[in-house]
């Protein structure tokens, strides 16, 4: 009975003290304002203190913030830390009461930030529930480097606070989901994984403070309740020092290994030439697999920082328990910026991108059929990869432009090396080439001669059409910037009244029109009233042309070589439900990519067509290079910034990260011909027909040429695709590399394009080189296998015999009309006829003896017979 008795008290114990290691984690915290600011709670070092006023009011505290000078205040107004005690919580429910006392004007504001971390440089960020006095809120972003942006704007609801009274404010954090009140009024709610803005990663735990702006606010009360939780690792944003090639190039290319073992991983320790990115496989507890799946006993951070110091990671993970598993590991154990994720598998790539967002992901379709490029794109943007890896088997040139076009990058894998197709598939345009021998890789990128050589060539995209020489955004400029060579079209867009996307560059028609007024505030009907008669520079051209609406420009380019590029100018964040019914309707999504420089219009669009790529329009530039690429990858864009940011080497940096180049303005020829030279993929421009007749590919009728064998490396005559057209002269290409078989041998050509004062270098597919003395044309085979058999010559043998080898000099659809049975069966029964002709002979011979003895005999009996 004791025994049990004791039993019974130890289980109460135990289940005690779990209550109170649970409740430990649980934080219910009353901010004591009896003495007015409380002591553990302090004013931010680095915000506005030269400014900042805290007294001790009636019911708590006042701050106020004057900033009646010419400074700029960091962080926006004075920033009050709260305390220690709130210092790592994840979910939680705050609940302050405020009231504004003064303000300068009803646009000024206060702020409650959440989840706030200090960097190493003790800078702050963290999210924020942003409140002005005239009743706008939003839920915005304060980055480590005082970059404020508002997200999620609510217009003003009907709680102003000019009325000078308190009000409850109110945050509740439930996983990701975040929602703010205003005296218990809903005003926004959102997920923080799909957002982040600025920050250079989602931030699921941290502290709270209050942000004060040109106003006095006085603090009645607070209460925070929620789970306090171990601090997330520090993110490290160190950029890796990559291997520069320095090969003639124009278009950067990264050099990726998958690590097949301990060897290998020496091999790239120990090696000058590093490649760029090595992809690591791992399993569950995060140790490295060599390319059997077994563990080779490092793991992944022992790895990366003792082997991989001037290599990139790409961690490959195809199953969910080990996503799950490396989630955690990189919280607490590996949390770098400068790596990429990786996966066969659209689902767990989508994973890991949801609970990582500031690093980079990677679709790895290696080994896959890709039958519908488009949809490849989407199942990518879907799930958070910027860069597609494809093998070499099984891609094209053409492939690789079609998904390079829509802001994604292309690296094609080899499973062994060899040097033509490696020349190929770069001066087919890949970001990257995947093999296990990087070293030979390199080897290949130096066969490029010293020249201007366009292995990858720049999109031309018309920025509002042609809109100089033709009306700005009109769809009568589209047309002609189409035709006169543009790969894309950039084409402005707002919400009508009636909520039809209209295509017009400014919130109002005044400078372009001969009308006045706001988009916004008018109906489609209103629009039709008025032409647009002015180009982008403010000149009139004429009488004038119709305001166009989004659809009338997709029922115009509609399955032709177009893409839209679609910048959302509107504020209204309805506009992603609209713009998702006029794809859906024109069935047109496959054309079509977004740019902004709004983001809270980047985050509507990840939620509302997740499927269009999109890029982010806002400054990026090598100086901020880090927190600029983690937070394109928290929105899922791309790069699409003013080409005053940027240099070759910030663009050489993004190649080898998987991001493309797409640069805003250029203006005339000559800026854009630079553009071209510094490697731009996209080059928005205003003046897209002044290259229209710059050649883009060298060409040939058909991938094949039939010649002396002896010529195999002499020069060739090659025709030229343009950006609006064919060429219709001739271009010299001279051989880059050459793999030589039996009787014929593929080779890849440079060729030199001259037009006006500007010339480069511009490449020709794999071209097989046939040696014509083994070649026999279709047609003549075709010839004797219709015959009769009875019909054959001896020359007709003669050219069956040649049919095998020459078999494999004929195309794949040549190939199959040719029936090789049938000319096995041919030369087997002349054989056999030889053979029975040879017999036959030899028993004509026979015979005829028999026949002579016969006769000899029948003679002598006559004659004896006779004689008897």
């Amino acid at each position: 009975m004791k025994k049990r008795i004791l039993f019974i008290f130890l289980l109460t114990l135990v289940c005690l003290l779990g209550i109170k290691v649970n409740a430990s984690n649980e934080v219910n915290y009353t901010a004591d304002l009896s003495n007015g600011l409380p002591s553990d709670w302090s004013l931010y070092e680095k915000s506005d203190v030269n400014y900042t006023a805290i007294t001790k009011s009636n019911d708590g505290f006042s701050v106020n913030h004057s900033n009646t000078g010419n400074a700029q205040p960091l962080y926006y107004g004075s920033l009050i830390n709260f305390g220690e005690e709130v210092s790592h919580l994840s979910d939680f429910t705050l609940t302050l009461e405020i009231r504004f006392t003064s303000y300068m004007d009803v646009q000024r504001w206060f702020g409650v930030m959440y989840h706030t971390q200090i960097d190493e440089n003790n800078r702050l960020s963290g999210y924020m529930m942003n409140y002005r006095v005239i009743g706008k809120s939003a839920q915005s972003t304060v980055s480590s480097s005082s970059t404020f942006q508002d997200s999620l704007v609510v217009d003003p609801t009907g709680v102003a606070m000019s009325d000078k009274a308190f009000h409850t404010v109110k945050i509740t954090c439930s996983g990701s989901n975040v929602t703010h009140y205003i005296d218990n009024k809903e005003i926004v709610s959102y997920d923080y994984l799909n957002y982040s803005s600025s920050l250079a990663e989602v931030q699921s735990e941290g502290g709270f403070a209050l942000i004060v702006n040109k106003s006095c606010v006085e603090v009645k009360s607070l209460n925070i309740t929620g789970t306090k939780v171990k601090p997330q690792a520090k993110l490290n944003t160190n950029i890796t020092d990559l291997f520069d090639t320095e090969e003639y190039l124009i278009g950067d290319v990264g050099v990726i290994t998958r690590v097949e073992g301990l060897e290998h991983l020496e091999l790239i320790k120990n090696t000058y030439t590093e490649p760029h990115t090595a992809i690591l496989s791992v399993n569950k507890d995060m140790f490295v697999l060599d390319k059997e799946g077994n563990s080779i006993e490092l793991d992944l951070n022992t790895v990366y920082t003792e082997y991989l110091p001037y290599t990139m990671p790409a961690v490959s993970i195809n199953d969910m328990e080990v996503a799950e598993s490396f989630v955690s590991y990189y919280n607490t154990d590996f949390k770098y910026l400068d790596i990429f994720v990786c996966s066969n598998d659209p689902l767990v790539l989508g994973y890991l991108r949801k609970n990582i967002t500031n690093i980079r992901g990677i679709l790895d379709y290696s080994g896959k059929d890709v039958s519908d490029l488009a949809e490849l794109v989407h199942t990518a943007n879907i799930n958070g990869a910027n860069t597609i890896i494809l093998s070499y088997e099984k891609t094209s040139y053409e492939d690789i432009r079609y998904i390079q076009s829509r802001f994604k990058t292309v690296w094609v894998e080899f499973d062994e090396y060899s040097e033509l197709d490696v020349v190929n598939s770069v001066a087919w345009g890949a970001y990257g080439v995947v093999c296990p021998s990087f070293e030979e890789v390199y080897n290949a990128l130096y066969e490029f001669e010293e020249g201007v050589n366009f292995n990858r060539m720049s999109y031309n995209v018309a920025h509002r059409g042609l809109c100089i020489s033709s009306y700005e955004n009109s769809l009568e400029g589209f047309i002609e910037a189409y035709e006169s060579g543009a790969t894309h079209l950039e084409i402005d867009v707002h919400l009508s009244k009636d909520k039809e996307i209209v295509v017009m560059h400014d919130e109002t028609i005044n400078r372009t029109t001969n009308g006045t007024g706001s988009v916004s505030n008018m109906t489609v009907s209103q629009l039709e009233q008025y032409q647009i008669i002015k180009n982008k520079n403010g000149s009139v051209l004429g009488d004038g042309v119709k305001i166009p609406l989004l659809r009338e420009i997709f029922e115009e380019f509609k399955d032709k070589d177009i893409i839209f590029v679609v910048e959302i100018k509107t504020g209204d964040l309805g506009f992603a439900d609209v713009f998702r019914a006029l794809l859906e309707e024109y069935d047109i999504m496959d054309q079509t990519v977004v740019i902004t420089f709004n983001t809270n219009q980047l985050v509507m669009m990840k939620d509302v067509i997740p499927e269009i790529p999109t890029a982010n329009l806002n400054t990026i530039n090598s100086a901020g290079f880090a927190s600029g690429i983690a937070s394109l990858n928290n929105m899922h864009a791309g790069i699409d910034t003013n080409h005053g940011n940027t240099n070759r080497n910030f663009t050489r940096m993004a190649a080898l990260r998987g991001y493309s180049s797409w640069y805003w303005t250029y203006e005339m020829e000559g800026n854009i011909k630079q553009a071209m030279i510094n490697g731009v993929l996209g080059i928005t421009n205003n003046s897209a027909d002044s290259i229209g007749m710059y050649a883009t590919r060298l060409t040939l009728d058909e991938n094949r040429i039939i010649m002396s064998k002896d010529d195999f490396e002499n020069s060739v005559e090659f025709g030229a695709s343009l950006y609006c057209g064919e060429y219709d002269g001739v271009v010299l290409g001279n051989v880059v590399s050459i793999e030589y078989h039996d009787n014929y041998a593929y080779a890849v050509y440079c060729g030199t394009y001259t037009f006006g004062n500007t010339s480069y270098n511009i490449f020709s597919d794999k071209i097989m080189l046939i040696d014509e003395a083994k070649y026999i044309p279709l047609h003549d085979i075709l010839e004797v296998l219709n015959k009769e058999e009875k019909d054959l010559t001896n020359e007709d043998y003669e050219l069956l015999e040649r049919v095998e080898e020459a078999y494999e000099l004929l195309t794949l659809e040549e190939q199959k009309q040719i029936d090789l049975e049938l000319v096995n069966t041919l030369l087997m029964n002349k054989d056999a006829n030889k053979d029975n002709g040879k017999k036959g002979c030899k028993g004509a011979i026979v015979s005829s003896f028999v026949s002579v003895g016969v006769t000899c005999l029948a003679i002598v009996y006559l004659k004896r017979k006779k004689e008897d």
